[in-house]
């Protein structure tokens, strides 16, 4: 005997076609507003500076410009900056100097005074200061005018 019911033939057993996701747009590439950078389920990368998401978390440029993929708060988002940016960056990052290292300064040892310290002696007891008493006004109750 058969353990198994009889099954009918499925009718959806055909592949379906792949859905083309993906990274539309490489890192440093120069690209135009509207411009898709991105296609993806969910967003594994979210969108950064200058990008916008559509509704099925496809990421596009709202910009003309360089796109940056950058990695922060444990997350990775596409940005895009304008060139004028990117090379206004570059030149002062070209400019700045490496700091110079400076060694920590000295500690001057503290000056002796003149005049030496008159010593306390130990045996004495120190006795402790009274304390200042607040004087406190007596509230008198004033009698109501009844008419």
């Amino acid at each position: 005997m058969a353990h198994t019911k009889a099954g009918g033939t499925t009718k959806n057993s055909r592949d379906s076609a792949g859905r083309r996701l993906g990274i539309k747009a490489t890192d440093g590439q120069l690209i135009h507003a509207g411009t898709i950078i991105c296609r993806q389920r969910g967003t594994k990368i979210f969108p950064g500076q200058n990008v916008g998401m559509g509704r099925d978390h496809t990421l596009f440029a709202l910009i003309d410009g360089i796109v940056k993929f950058e990695d922060r708060r444990n997350r990775k988002f596409a940005c895009v900056y304008a060139e004028k940016e990117i090379k206004g960056k570059a030149k002062t990052s070209v400019k700045e100097e490496p700091k110079k290292v400076t060694e920590p300064k000295k500690v001057a040892a503290p000056k002796k005074s003149a005049t030496p310290k008159k010593e306390t002696s130990s045996t004495t007891p120190k006795v402790a200061k009274p304390k200042a008493t607040t004087t406190t006004k007596k509230v008198v109750a004033k009698p109501k005018n009844d008419k």
